[in-house]
Parts: structure tokens; C-alpha cells; sequence
């Protein structure tokens, strides 16, 4: 097997790791919660799993994953971004689907059922009928009657789907995890909620979806698409269950601090640590002397904050910048500089020029 290569940056969640294993903020109480969550609501069923920009939601939801296959359940994780420029979701989503199912259940191509081909027909004639004008149903159906004909579709394709997905499962449920929704157009974001609660969440099929995304994005989402609907009560619409990634306030001063300290050794303890000259205590000190550095509003009370912090620290002590320096006055100086630049540019530009 080849071996990954070695690199000066940290990630926020080690590939070696289950998220049980790297927790370091007090989240796996949470995570409990959410799995029971999980295992006891009756598919099909939407739920969102809400948080802002680094708040936790992506390694939250490595971890529900992590967990929910150790239980032996099928589990899909769908990563939207990555489609951002699909006209339609549903096509890639759909594939995915049918990948992870062939890859876990093993069957050959030939034993799926023709289901997923089907909706891929249905969704691929109606996008060419979009970009062309020319309605390709209606030329096959040879003069049916389209509203019949589609009829007919939508209610096979239901059948179909649902005795697939039971088949597939037998008394076990199919969990999709759809992030980085809230990243995408929101035309796009749009479409594939309402494809989401028309198509998918079909009654009797033992499927739930997980939204993993931010509340607000998704909302400024359905108000662009739809001027004069509620967005907070178009959502609620869809998603029937709603989770929040925990918010540590000023009262939790203590776990970021632990955290960006954790984190920070782990960096120097590293093989790079000979770039590192100067005394982590005292820089740990230092960095006290920052008001608010830790609380709610302050500038490291965020887990991919603190990785972009530690990365861009890693960074200049690779150029040798402030690697070799006894001086943790300068040090903390660069530390702020940094903090200065990432979250005030203007400010920062101002003073540098």
C-alpha cells in the first residue's frame, strides 16, 4: 500500500482516528444524542443537522457515519460542493446511491434492479427537454397521452424504488448524509430540497436524510428562489427534525483553550519540531494576554479557525520566520499579525503600509 505523504499541516480530524478517538471539545455527549436520535425516528424522515461555518458539522457527521456502519447499516455520504455545477443534484446524488449500495451489498450490475436507470431516464429527458424545447417523452410514447404517461412513471417509479430500497435493507434503514448543501447556487440548493421531499422521502421506503448545513444559508437559499414565501417556514417544511451543533459560548472558555493547546503540541511534538526554537509554555502565556481570545466572540473559539491558525503558524515556521527566535514577545507578535491579517485585512493593511 502506498504510503500517504508526511505534511507540516494539520487536519482538523486525523484520518487514523474515529471521532470518539480525536474529540477534544466534550462533543461526543452530543454525538450519543444525535445516534439515538438516529436509530429511534421511524423513515422515511428529513433531518437537518444545522451549524455555522466551522462549527463541527462535517466531523460530526464522519462520526454519526462512523458509528451507524459499525451498527451494520447502510450508510451514503454525499458531498454537494463537489457537484456544485450539476444543473440537477439528483443525478450524481442518485448514482452515489447506487454505487455505495453495489460496493457494501456486493451484487453484480446485473442484479440491480433498473429502478435508478429508470429515474435517471425521467430526470435526463426532462433536462434535455429544458435545454432544447423538444419534449423526447412524447416522441417515444409514440402520441400517448403525456399527462397519463408521466402518471404511470411517477407511480412505478415509486413502487419500484420502494421495493428496491426494502429489499435491499430487509428491517436495517439507509441513511444519506447530503453536506455542503448550503455552499452551492441556490437554485441548486432549492432543487434538491423539493426533489428531497417529493421524490425521495416516498412513505413506507426506510430511508433518512441528514441536511448537514447552515440554517441561514439555506434559508437566504429559498428566499432568493421564492421572493414571496417564509424561508424559515418553507424549510420546516421539508425537514421535519432539526439538530443543532453545540455553540461553546464564553462559559467554555476552557475547552478552546485545551483544544488549540492539544492541537498545538501535537504540531510541534511532530517530526518538524526542530522548527520550532522557542518555549510553548510561554507562548501559551502569552497568548492569554489577548482579551477575548477564547470567548464566544473571540477570534479562536472555532475549530477550523484554530487549524487555519496552527496551519499558517507551520507555515512561517517552515520559512524559518519566527522558528529559531527566544524572543516570545516577537512570537506573540507574529500571532497576532496573523490573527490581524486573517480576520481584519483592512485594519491589517493599514498598518503594514
Amino acid at each position: 500500500m502506498k504510503e500517504n505523504k508526511k505534511t507540516i499541516f494539520q487536519d482538523v480530524c486525523p484520518t487514523d482516528k474515529t471521532y470518539k478517538e480525536w474529540d477534544m471539545l466534550g462533543f461526543n455527549f452530543i454525538l450519543d444524542n444525535f445516534l439515538h436520535v438516529l436509530r429511534e425516528i421511524e423513515p422515511p424522515m428529513t433531518i437537518g443537522l444545522y451549524g455555522q461555518w466551522g462549527s463541527g458539522k462535517t466531523s460530526m457527521l464522519q462520526g454519526l457515519a462512523e458509528e451507524l456502519k459499525k451498527e451494520h447499516c447502510f450508510v451514503v455520504s454525499f458531498d454537494a460542493w463537489k457537484y456544485r455545477k450539476e444543473q440537477d443534484l439528483m443525478l450524481p446524488l442518485l448514482c452515489k446511491i447506487r454505487n455505495t449500495i453495489l460496493l457494501q451489498k456486493k451484487e453484480p450490475l446485473d442484479k440491480i434492479p433498473v429502478v435508478l436507470e429508470k429515474i435517471f431516464f425521467n430526470l435526463t429527458t426532462q433536462m434535455l427537454k429544458n435545454k432544447t424545447g423538444v419534449d423526447f417523452h412524447q416522441l417515444m410514447n409514440d402520441g400517448k397521452n403525456r399527462y397519463e404517461t408521466y402518471v404511470d412513471n411517477v407511480d412505478q417509479i415509486e413502487g419500484e424504488y420502494k421495493n428496491f430500497i426494502e429489499d435491499l435493507v430487509k428491517d436495517k434503514k439507509l441513511y444519506v448524509f447530503i453536506d455542503n448543501l448550503d455552499r452551492c447556487l441556490p437554485d441548486i440548493v432549492v432543487n434538491l430540497l423539493e426533489d428531497i421531499s417529493s421524490f425521495l422521502s416516498i412513505k413506507g421506503v426506510p430511508c433518512v436524510y441528514c441536511l448537514v448545513m447552515d440554517k441561514n444559508n439555506v434559508i437566504k437559499a429559498i428566499n432568493h428562489r421564492y421572493p414571496d414565501f417564509n424561508g424559515v417556514h418553507y424549510l420546516e417544511k421539508i425537514v421535519q427534525i432539526g439538530l443543532s451543533m453545540p455553540k461553546l459560548g464564553d462559559g467554555h472558555k476552557t475547552e478552546w483553550r485545551q483544544f488549540f493547546q492539544k492541537r498545538y503540541m501535537k504540531a510541534i511534538n511532530s517530526e518538524h519540531a526542530s522548527l520550532f526554537g522557542h518555549d510553548s509554555i510561554s507562548v501559551f502565556k502569552e497568548l492569554e494576554k489577548i482579551k477575548g481570545i477564547y470567548t464566544e466572540d473571540g477570534l479562536l473559539n472555532n475549530a477550523r479557525r484554530i487549524e487555519r491558525f496552527i496551519n499558517k503558524w507551520l507555515v512561517l515556521c517552515a520559512m524559518k520566520r519566527i522558528g529559531h527566535t527566544e524572543d516570545v514577545g516577537n512570537v506573540c507578535l507574529y500571532v497576532f499579525g496573523i490573527l490581524l491579517k486573517e480576520y481584519f485585512p483592512v485594519a491589517y493593511n493599514e498598518i503594514k503600509d
